[in-house]
């Protein structure tokens, strides 16, 4: 019985490390997004903008 709450208790704490560790990248995936949209929006907005910048 004791053997099994260890092993309870390991499993738990594994799928709690799982889990902290794909909130993690979900968010540095979405940080990563946002920053990359941004760049292209800026991007567009100053190719639009002024064709001569360019040269």
């Amino acid at each position: 019985m004791y053997g099994f709450g260890v092993m309870g208790g390991l499993f738990i704490g594994l799928y709690s490390l799982v889990l902290v560790v794909i909130a993690v990248l979900v968010i540095w995936v979405l940080i990563l997004a946002v920053t990359f949209l941004r760049l292209r929006i800026a991007e567009i907005r100053g190719t639009t903008g002024s064709a001569s910048r360019s040269e």
